[in-house]
């Protein structure tokens, strides 16, 4: 009998990850960026030296030089403070080593980015969230702030938030990261969304200043690039000093590396896609005739629909359409009446089949 960890044996393993649509079907599932990425990655793409494949990578230094340039406008970092990884994802499982034990209580929020809480389980960690009742799904901070306390380890807040698309200003996170810096609690603050929101709306910015905050970032949403799995850790020294304790050498491929490399150096395309969905998405909002929708923001690929009848299963109601959405099953705090779709580059496609609903 092999001796797998006891508390694994009663965890199930479910992702929205795992849906598949066929050809007809609109997908508007998967979080990604409507309208590709920056068009030099391709060019680079087809240019790749094949001794890249060949030899280990070698991207840590120059692509860690490029993110710090990113960011210099914001806050000045330094190349200790960053750490690379295959995805948010490899991100989040490495945070969750350093601080979860069998029993450690994490806080969140729901609706919030549901692997997470999985993977805190898959831990023995133990998730608590508090719901947010306030109109319209919007987040409250006294909500979360009022049940801060010292048993937690960690805090978990996606921003903008999966699966609403809703944007928590910068002066929210930054009155979080002070109470449980007071209570000694690590704040970890998920950007995987964030090229969609402001630079300065970013807990990047606030690094300076905590030593308990860690910021995860993504190429896989803003800049299209899902996947190559490339994202990164940000934080103080002293905490990514334990963060390396955990990590693994090689976190990022040489030919993701290489294309992110390319990606970064495009100025323009985060800002043009972010336009461009804020024009479709509220297309969409204002043409809906059923459906009403969750607090989001504008410029956020993701929104979080709600049909007004709670009996209904809205996500298979939509694929009865033809369009492939997430349930909201599938994130704690949301009913089958909800369901999250990405916004498409053929959004009155969508609007077509959505009004085709009952």
């Amino acid at each position: 009998m092999l001796k797998y960890r006891d508390h694994l044996k009663h965890l199930s393993n479910v992702s929205y990850s795992h849906q598949q649509a066929d050809p007809n079907t609109l997908d508007c599932s998967l979080g990604t960026n409507p309208y590709g990425f920056p068009k030099g990655v391709f060019s680079v793409a087809q240019k790749i030296n094949y001794n890249l494949i060949n030899n280990y990578p070698d991207v840590d230094r120059k692509l860690k030089n490029l993110i710090i340039e990113y960011w210099k406008k914001t806050l000045l970092l330094n190349k200790v403070q960053i750490e690379l990884a295959c995805g948010s994802i490899d991100c989040i499982t490495k945070i969750n080593k350093l601080f979860i034990n069998i029993g450690t209580p994490v806080l969140g929020y729901v609706p919030q980015f549901p692997d997470y809480k999985a993977d805190v389980e898959s831990m023995g960690g133990i998730y608590e969230a508090v719901e947010m009742h306030e109109y319209n799904g919007r987040f409250n901070i006294s909500f979360l702030v009022d049940h801060l306390e010292k048993k937690y380890a960690l805090i978990y807040i996606d921003n903008p938030n999966n699966p609403t698309g809703q944007v928590i200003p910068i002066e929210d996170i930054k009155t979080i990261t002070q109470k449980s810096a007071y209570l000694g609690i690590c704040l970890v603050v998920d950007e995987a969304y964030g090229d969609f929101m402001d630079m300065k709306n970013s807990a990047v910015s606030l690094l300076n200043r905590f030593d308990n905050l860690i910021v995860i970032r993504s190429f896989s949403k803003g800049f299209g690039l899902a996947g190559l799995r490339v994202g990164y850790t940000v934080s103080s020294p002293d905490i990514m000093s334990y963060y390396r304790k955990v990590n693994v050498p090689f976190s990022v491929n040489a030919l993701g590396g290489c294309l992110v490399e390319e990606a970064l150096k495009d100025d323009d395309f985060i800002q043009t896609s972010r336009k461009k969905i804020e024009v479709a998405k509220n297309l969409l909002i204002r043409n809906m005739r059923t459906l009403g929708y969750l607090e989001t923001n504008s410029q956020t690929p993701i929104i979080t629909l709600v049909h007004p009848d709670k009996n209904v299963n809205l996500h298979l109601d939509l694929l009865k359409q033809q369009v492939l959405s997430v349930s909201g099953s599938s994130f704690p705090g949301l009913g089958n009446h909800c369901v999250r779709v990405r916004i498409p580059s053929e959004v009155n496609l969508l609007i077509e089949r959505i009004n085709k609903l009952t």
